[in-house]
């Protein structure tokens, strides 16, 4: 299985529905539990609770194959010690903080890997491949049921909410 770390963020609500696309079981790591029925629509088999930040040990269950994160924070170590043989995880993004601390116990005995994801500096015909996945194999068929339409009046408002 893959988790996806702050999957009713928006990030990860894409991820949800991408992986979900292209076969993956995923599981949907979210803090709000309000999002569980949504996730659960857009392609999520399980959805479970934010990852703890203090687990002391060095190595946990091999739990998934693979992580989208665009979390961080001490999180991201807890997903890195549960990670299977071979399993990978996308760094790409911070909200939760942008330092974790692990060991090296899941790289040298798991074989596991950690990806930075960056979009700012990818050359271009990375960027054509990728977006002409995304508008085909990669692209949510759900697309519509993320989408909120709001008035002008609305767009204060409409800015906290996603803020906080």
């Amino acid at each position: 299985p893959v988790l996806v770390r702050g999957a009713s963020g928006g990030v990860g609500t894409l991820a949800v529905m991408m992986l979900k696309e292209i076969g993956f079981k995923v599981i949907a790591s979210t803090g709000k539990t309000s999002t569980a029925d949504k996730l659960q629509t857009l392609g999520a088999k399980e959805i479970i609770d934010r990852l703890p930040d203090n687990d002391s040990k060095p190595l946990g269950k091999r739990t998934w194959q693979a992580v989208i994160d665009p979390v961080g924070g001490d999180g991201l170590a807890h997903a890195v010690k549960h990670l299977d043989y071979n399993g990978s995880v996308a760094a790409i993004g911070m909200t939760g903080g942008d330092n974790f601390a692990t060991s090296v116990f899941p790289f040298i005995l798991r074989g596991v890997n950690i990806f930075g994801i960056d979009s700012v500096y990818t050359n271009l015909r990375k960027r054509q491949l990728i977006w002409r996945r995304l508008a085909k194999d990669l692209k949510p068929k759900q697309l519509h049921d993320i989408k909120t339409v709001i008035s002008f009046s609305e767009l204060e408002s409409s800015i906290e909410t996603v803020v906080n």
